[in-house]
């Protein structure tokens, strides 16, 4: 007896040609949904121009859920299957802007992936103390107060930039600066302290009295402190200089005000404190800079006004009066005075009514 065996294989046409349908429209659909994940301009949404912080290197998954929380970013697993397809896997660590707009993930994905940073604005202001400058500037790094503290503080570290705790602020100069967020403070006080020296290294040979770059930077930031604006600043200078020509003490205020640890008006006792910064005990330029000089101040330094002043007061205009002798220098002392005096009575006058 013989037995019938039936094949199921191969298929008849219409048979296979349902299956090489099916085959088709699967692949079709799996490449579509690829194809969207990869150029849906959609995957990325931001309303309002975004700065994206990354402190570390993270990985894909940690930089979608950071997304996520700023709210750009919905479906994080389709972000990240779509960003390990376009070849990345970490991101690495910087401050990236992403701007108004939509985007897709290989667009939005490729700066923080290749570590192509953007850069942020420091300003530093004129006049500052050290203490304040320390706050203002670890604020805008990555790298924390205390960090900058302790280098700023340094002897060690501040040595290999040839700079030391008593100069160190100097060298901040003010300016607004285009750096990066991950910047070290070392690279921070290079960059600052490359405009101080461009400034001084542009007026090599002929620098008044042969004052080291401390030393102008010293005196700057005396000027810095003195002057109401920046016209008064060369005259001022020039007046510095004299006296430090014929050897007399600088007898600046700033300075007494520097070792007193404030500003304000100085009395007749602030004068007599025994302190190295006390410019009317000790002749010559106190042992370091009192603020953080600006360019003028510095250029002043540089191209200061040729006179024969050795003395100034402070006028009611926010200026200064100069002159060359003490007698002269006593009488418009005087109107200085009673001018304050009765500022004073006006003041207490307004404050009993």
């Amino acid at each position: 007896m013989q037995m019938e065996i039936k094949s199921y294989w191969p298929l008849n046409k219409n048979e296979t040609l349902v299956f090489s349908s099916l085959f088709v429209i699967s692949l079709l659909i799996v490449s579509s949904v690829r194809w969207f994940r990869l150029e849906n301009p959609y995957a990325v949404t931001v309303s309002a121009n975004t700065s994206v912080f990354i402190q570390e290197k993270k990985s894909i998954e940690q930089f979608a859920k950071q997304l996520q929380e700023l709210g750009l970013v919905r479906n994080t697993k389709s972000f990240v299957w779509t960003a390990k397809l376009e070849g990345f896997r970490q991101v690495q660590a910087g401050h990236y802007v992403l701007k108004r707009g939509n985007y897709k993930v290989g667009d939005m994905i490729s700066k923080p992936g290749l570590g192509h940073q953007d850069p942020i604005r420091l300003t530093i202001l004129p006049g500052q103390s050290i203490e304040k400058l320390i706050l203002e500037i670890s604020d805008s790094f990555r790298f924390s107060e205390q960090e900058f503290s302790d280098f700023v503080h340094s002897e060690i570290k501040l040595a290999e930039l040839g700079l030391t705790p008593e100069n160190v602020i100097s060298r901040l100069t003010p300016e607004t600066y285009s750096m990066f967020w991950t910047y070290s403070p070392k690279q921070v006080i290079q960059e600052t302290q490359s405009l101080a020296m461009k400034t001084i290294e542009s007026k090599e040979g002929s620098i008044p009295q042969n004052l080291s770059s401390d030393e102008v930077l010293t005196l700057a930031s005396i000027v810095q402190w003195e002057a109401g604006n920046d016209e008064e600043k060369p005259m001022i200078a020039g007046l510095y200089l004299n006296r430090l020509r014929k050897k007399w003490p600088l007898q600046a205020d700033p300075t007494v005000n520097f070792a007193l640890g404030e500003r304000r008006r100085l009395t007749y006792a602030d004068y007599q404190i025994n302190h190295p910064y006390n410019t009317y005990k000790y002749r010559g330029l106190p042992p370091g800079p009192i603020t953080n000089p600006d360019v003028k101040s510095i250029d002043a330094v540089l191209n200061p006004v040729v006179h024969r002043y050795m003395y100034m007061v402070a006028t009611p205009e926010g200026k200064h009066d100069f002159s060359i002798t003490y007698e002269e220098h006593q009488q418009k002392s005087a109107r200085w005075v009673k001018w304050l005096r009765q500022q004073y009575r006006i003041k207490k006058m307004n404050e009993a009514k």
